[in-house]
């Protein structure tokens, strides 16, 4: 459950904080209007106010003015068109043609300077919205991190548990391997004709010993804790393994121990 949740809280997070993102991508836009009396850019109009050369140029102070000026100039080239287009006299429309020309290149000039000032008007707004999405982004983000953790920190819980069951179960199956030197209690019984003719009174084995679950009914005989049996090893004897009693065989001595 708890991996699933953290998973779950980690790819929310993710979602998240990539669509906040994309939703900056969106181009911002602006209107002149928007620049001159909304409130979200009072910075922009009194930067312009502060330099105004640096902005505006020398056509005003302020962007009212500017807005009143440029206007004036669109007006200017509206009445010099219609002009033209009744005069007949030569000299007065060749007057007019370049008054046209004039106006024209002043206009120009009125557009870029909008057009620097609604490039300014977006970056304004894309700040602004910038500001307002970095919490969240800081919140989902945080909640990635928690999500990552919780789902490590239960996966490695869940791996430590496995590895314990894992461990338990192996080691009940562990063998502890001892080598030694074994002599048979009764060289004629069964173990000497399982081990050959030609094996030795005093013979090369290895013990093993595996642990053994107690069970309910015996788990305080210490007897039934583990059984061994015997390994041959011994080069003149039958290879394999024996499990005698301690009356059929007994342990010399230990080596190694």
């Amino acid at each position: 459950m708890f991996i699933a949740l953290g998973a779950l809280l980690a790819l929310g997070g993710v979602a998240w904080i990539v669509w906040q993102t994309t939703s900056l991508l969106v181009p911002a836009t602006v209107s002149f209007v928007e620049l001159q009396d909304d409130a979200a850019f009072a910075g922009l109009r009194a930067r312009v106010e502060a330099d105004p050369e640096a902005y505006l140029g020398s056509w005003a102070t302020n962007l009212n003015e500017f807005a009143e000026a440029r206007d004036s100039e669109y007006a200017v080239l509206t009445n010099i068109v219609a002009l033209r287009e009744v005069t007949s006299d030569p000299d007065a429309f060749a007057a007019l043609e370049q008054a046209e020309k004039d106006a024209g290149t002043r206009i120009e000039a009125a557009g870029r300077v909008t057009r620097r000032l609604l490039a300014m008007g977006a970056y304004v707004r894309l700040s602004a919205r910038f500001e307002a999405v970095k919490p969240q982004l800081f919140i989902a983000a945080a909640v990635v991190v928690v999500g990552i953790v919780m789902f490590l920190v239960t996966v490695s819980a869940s791996s430590e548990d496995e590895d314990e069951d894992a461990g338990g179960s192996a080691s009940s199956a562990t063998q502890v391997l001892q080598p030694a030197r074994a002599s048979l209690t009764d060289p004629d019984g069964a173990i000497a004709a399982l081990l050959g003719v030609k094996c030795p009174t005093a013979f090369e084995v290895l013990v093993i010993a595996i642990p053994k679950e107690p069970s309910d009914d015996n788990a305080s005989d210490d007897s039934e804790a583990a059984h061994w049996r015997l390994a041959v090893t011994d080069p003149q004897c039958r290879r394999g393994q024996i499990e005698p009693t301690t009356d059929e065989i007994k342990i010399l001595m230990t080596h190694g121990s």
